[in-house]
Order: C-alpha cells, then sequence, then structure tokens
C-alpha cells in the first residue's frame, strides 16, 4: 500500500510506524519520505518514543545509501547518550556502509573491550571480515563467539557455510550437528548434515549421510531434495557393496528403489500451484525437435553467433567444440586438449575463438572445419591456480559490451558429486581477468539485463536463480538478492544454463528435471515449462534467423545409472512466440 504522508496526521504516522516495528518490516523508502515529510519537524514533540524511530531511521538510512541522513541521526543520538555502546555500533555500521572496514573494526573492537558479551558487536565483525574475504579470520571470530553465546543458531549455521567454504567438511559437519541437538525435529538440518556427508565421500560417509536422509524424510515426507539425496547416495552406495548376496547391499537396493518410487510417486501426484497454471499446459504449437542424435557426454555452453547463422557449443567430457550450420545441417567438430567449458567467437573474426580450457582462458583459431585442428594462438590467463582438488572453467558468456564473464566450478568426482564452495566468477576484459565473487559451487546460467540493469546468475548447487545489480560500463556487479528457488516451486533437479529473451524473461534448462522453464524474473514466477526427451538439461541459447528458435543441449552423465537416447542429443524448440536477445562476442582489442 503506498501513502501520501503529507496527508496523514501526526498519530496515523506513529500508528504506521509502530506497525512497522511490530511486523518487524522495514520499509525503508518509505521511512525515509515520512520522516522528510512529517517525523523530522517533530521529532521534539515524540517523548521517549522518538529514540526508536530515529534508530527505524538509520537503518532505512543505510539500507537506501542515505549516509548522510544517518549520519545526522547518529550525531543527534550521540550528543543524547554520550559514551553509548549502541550509538558506537550504529557508528561502525556507518563505516561498514561506506566500506571504511578498518574504521569500523576499530570502533567494533572499543565496544567489545568494554563489554565482552555485546554479541551484535561480535556479528558485525564476523560480517565485516567476511566482506573483506577474510574467510579464516572471519571463521576465528565465530568460533570465539559461539564459546560465550553457545545456543546462538544462527552464528552455528553460518559457522558451517564458512567451513564448507575452506572445504573443512568435518567441521561444517559437526556445526551442523549441534544445530540438530538443538532443533532435532527440524528435517532441514538432517538434510543439511546428509549432504555434507555425502560430498565428504567414502564409505562410512555415505551410510552416515543415508541414515540422515532417512530421518529427514521420517520427519517430513515430502522432503524432495532428501528424497533425491537418499536415491542418489544409496546408487552411490552400490557401487561399493559389490557382492549381490550382501545383505547390506540388499538393504541399500531396496532403499533405492523405494527412493526412486516414491519420488515418481510424488512427481504424478504433484498438482500445479494456482500462482502458475501454466506449468502443465504445453501449448500445441510448440515442437521439439531432435538436430544432432549424438548422445554427447556432457554438452555444453550453445551460443548462437548472428554472423556466421551458426550454433557453436562444447562437450565438455569429451574434449571437444562443436559447430552446427541449420540451413545446411552441417555438424564439424575438433578436439581441445583437455576440458572445455564454453566457446564464444572473439568479434570481428570467423576462426577465432575465447574458451575456458580446464583453469585457462585461451584464444584458439578454428576454421570450423571437421576434424581440423584447433591450435591455441594466446593465453590470457589462469584462475583458481593452487585450489585442491581442482576446479574446473565451467559456463562463460559475454556481457554487452563484449567482456566474458565465466566461472569456475568445484571437483566432481565420477558419481557425480561436487565440491562446494569451491569456484569462482570471473571477467575477462581489455585489462586482464579479474574475481566477480566467490564461494560458488557450480558456476552457471550468466545472463544480462540491459533495461532492468540487472545480472543474472546460478550457482546450481543452491538451486535458486540469483540476480544483481549490473553497472554495464564498468562491468561491477552489486546487491544480490534471489529471485526464484526450485524447491519452493515444486521443481525437481538443478538450475543450468539459461538465456534470456527479448521480454526480459529468463529460459532456465532443468538438469534431472527434463525440461525448460520460463520465469519471470520480476515477480519469481514460472511462466512456462517445456518438456525435453531428456533428463539432463544443460543448457540453452536463442537462434535462427529471427531469434525465435530455441537451441538445448544436453548430457548423458552415469549418474543415479546409465543414460538411454536420446540423452545427450541437442534439441531445437520452435512455436515459443518469443524471440531471444543476440549473443555478444568477445571483444580482445
Amino acid at each position: 500500500m503506498s501513502y501520501n504522508y503529507e496527508d496523514l496526521s501526526r498519530a496515523e504516522v506513529l500508528d504506521l510506524l509502530r506497525q512497522w516495528r511490530e511486523n518487524n518490516e522495514r520499509r525503508s523508502e518509505d521511512l525515509l519520505n515520512m520522516f522528510e515529510a512529517i517525523v523530522e519537524q517533530s521529532l521534539h514533540k515524540l517523548g521517549n518514543e522518538k529514540y526508536v524511530i530515529m534508530e527505524q531511521m538509520i537503518y532505512a538510512a543505510l539500507d537506501c545509501h542515505f549516509i548522510g541522513i544517518a549520519k545526522s541521526t547518529i550525531l543527534m543520538l550521540s550528543e543524547e547518550f554520550p559514551g553509548s555502546l549502541r550509538v558506537m555500533t550504529f557508528k561502525a555500521l556507518c563505516f561498514e556502509a561506506e566500506e571504511k572496514y578498518e574504521e569500523a573494526l576499530e570502533i567494533l573492537d572499543n565496544i567489545i573491550k568494554t563489554d565482552e558479551t555485546n554479541a551484535s558487536a561480535r556479528k558485525r565483525r564476523v560480517a565485516i571480515l567476511k566482506a573483506q574475504g577474510l574467510i579464516n579470520e572471519a571463521i576465528k571470530e565465530l568460533v570465539d563467539y559461539l564459546k560465550k553465546f553457545m545456543s546462538d543458531m544462527e552464528a552455528w549455521q553460518e559457522l558451517s557455510e564458512l567451513y564448507l567454504q575452506v572445504q573443512e567438511y568435518s567441521k561444517a559437519a559437526f556445526c551442523v550437528e549441534e544445530l540438530i541437538l538443538h532443533q532435532p525435529h527440524n528435517h532441514l538440518m538432517h538434510q543439511r548434515l546428509a549432504d555434507i556427508r555425502y560430498t565428504m565421500g567414502g564409505v562410512e560417509n555415505m551410510e552416515l549421510a543415508k541414515s540422515y536422509y532417512c530421518q529427514a524424510l521420517k520427519l517430513n515426507p515430502d522432503n524432495m531434495r532428501a528424497l533425491l539425496g537418499l536415491f542418489l547416495v544409496t546408487n552411490n552406495l552400490l557401487s561399493h557393496y559389490k557382492s549381490s548376496g550382501s545383505s547390506k547391499r540388499k538393504e541399500v537396493y531396496k532403499l533405492s528403489q523405494w527412493a526412486q518410487s516414491e519420488a515418481m510417486k510424488k512427481k504424478r501426484e504433484a498438482e500445479p500451484s494456482p500462482a502458475v497454471p501454466a506449468l502443465n499446459n504445453f501449448v500445441m504449437s510448440v515442437k521439439v525437435e531432435e538436430i544432432l542424435s549424438e548422445s554427447f557426454e556432457l554438452g555444453e555452453g550453445p551460443h548462437w553467433d548472428e554472423e556466421q547463422k551458426a550454433l557453436f557449443f562444447v562437450n565438455i567430457r569429451g574434449f571437444t567444440i562443436h559447430k552446427y550450420v541449420p540451413a545446411t545441417k552441417q555438424h564439424s567438430k575438433t578436439k581441445l586438449n583437455g576440458k572445455v567449458g564454453f566457446i564464444v567467437p572473439v568479434e570481428g573474426t570467423t576462426d577465432k575463438f575465447i574458451v575456458g580450457l580446464e583453469i585457462k582462458f585461451v584464444i584458439i583459431q578454428w576454421d570450423g572445419g571437421d576434424g581440423t585442428p584447433a591450435a591455441v594462438v594466446k593465453e590470457l590467463g589462469t584462475v583458481d591456480e593452487g585450489v585442491v582438488p581442482p576446479t574446473r572453467l565451467n559456463d562463460g558468456k559475454a556481457d554487452l559490451r563484449g567482456r566474458v564473464f565465466a566461472g569456475t566450478m568445484g571437483y566432481e568426482d565420477p558419481t557425480g558429486v561436487f565440491v562446494p564452495g569451491q569456484g569462482s566468477l570471473y571477467r575477462v576484459d581489455k585489462t586482464g581477468i579479474h574475481k566477480v565473487c566467490g564461494g560458488i559451487g557450480i558456476s552457471n546460467g550468466l545472463n544480462w539485463d540491459l533495461k532492468r540493469k540487472a545480472f543474472y546468475y546460478t550457482d546450481s548447487l543452491e538451486r535458486k536463480i540469483r540476480r544483481y545489480d549490473y553497472d554495464v560500463e564498468t562491468g561491477e556487479i552489486s546487491n544480490l538478492k534471489y529471485i526464484f528457488d526450485l524447491e519452493g516451486n515444486n521443481i525437481e533437479g538443478f538450475p543450468d544454463g539459461s538465456t534470456i529473451d527479448a521480454d526480459g524473461n529468463l529460459w532456465i534448462a532443468i538438469f534431472g528435471g527434463s525440461c525448460v522453464i520460463k520465469i519471470d524474473p520480476a515477480s519469481g514466477k514460472i511462466l512456462q515449462k517445456v518438456p525435453i526427451p531428456a533428463p539432463q538439461v544443460t543448457s540453452v541459447t536463442f537462434g535462427g534467423d529471427n531469434l525465435d528458435i530455441l537451441f538445448v543441449t544436453t548430457a548423458c552423465l552415469n549418474i543415479g545409472g546409465p543414460k538411454e537416447p536420446p540423452s545427450g542429443y541437442v534439441f531445437m524448440v520452435k512455436g515459443l512466440g518469443v524471440k531471444g536477445t543476440k549473443g555478444m562476442n568477445f571483444k580482445l582489442e
């Protein structure tokens, strides 16, 4: 609801402020408007309530980055309460908002020296250390904090996430065990501990993961992620228990079959949400066709080159790059020396491409002929050096200025288990390679919307879609928020590669979900679901003469058992009634 605050009486204003406080609503922009319109002129008439309102105002000003208003309000409080630790905390918040971290830490240190039990100051220290990328220091601070505040569940959860970022999995598991002690009936905690044990690998950890997934399902039979985890972990254990007569193998096999059967049953029973009536409505004019009937182990990274009227893509595990021309149905490929995560043409050329080769950004020269060799003509740089186990570059695209964004993903073992939080997102431009953000599980799904000044990005392991504010001139991102959650929308699988159409809607490949979904990033609603006859849908891009054909890559990875054709095929989808945006090429010079 919007208000004309100048038309409200003083009593109505105060009632609104109280209501927002009671409901824990920040309403930062509204507060700023109200403060300027009414509250600022009558603060002295509010009695002791004015101090609470002033604190509301400080938070609102910092939220909206009106540092001047925050500082002037803090100054008023300082005059009323000289030496107040609470006011000092606000001063530290102000410095933090200005990214003056050392000044903020100095104030917080003084607060903690005065009062060792000041929880908010200690937590702010952790937040600042994280913002500076000092994860190990943040861990140390949080460990010290928990020695004094052992019952702070949020702190235990945060410590677990930090340990995962530095791959201290056993310590992360210990933190979640503490959470379970305090919240034994929280199915999400049992599921989280199972996820960590599964990631750690080995028969003992897999058995523990199985037990915790079972407990999560006992507490909440509708936990689809725990059901999927149970299916994956039991299939992994079956590969360890070789003897068909083994009692353990029989037990695990029975559990695996139950998990698979239960998942299929729930899928059949699931009804579309009233909010997304189009979820199962597949428009008859939409046509899905196979264009390459070859089972690529990990087809990925489709890019439509407008000049050549050709689709380029990669087979990561096959070490190959591919070119397909729809007009002639000509398909050509060549092999590189390593896993190749993406391919993007270099602007102004027809035979040069930037590719992600293992952990290197390189320029290759390839004439597009079938089997003709591709030569590395320039190495732009190496990322994630020294990371153990090793990462590799995954999805990559060029933005509206021709800068390439590409990210790395955590180590993947042959069974499809990934190391979370090990990857990073990078930007490649004329000045070099720049790290954009870290702590990424599987980097995927990069898209830009110039109209909304937005950058959309996916860490597949989160099962969510991120949105950042985007500065098209500098290539900088800021203000992360999540706009879509697969779990909250009852979508099975993981978000993989994606593309954006001319209306600003996202088309997302769902790995393990046999579909592509179209979502409105503004509302977070599903607008359409396009079934694909392969379970492991990896990425999408618009192409064709009118940019109205959706090209879809898939994989045939042996996760949960062998995948039969048409798994791994490349498809095109016609009749969607929308147009995509032009794929940008890399500007090297």
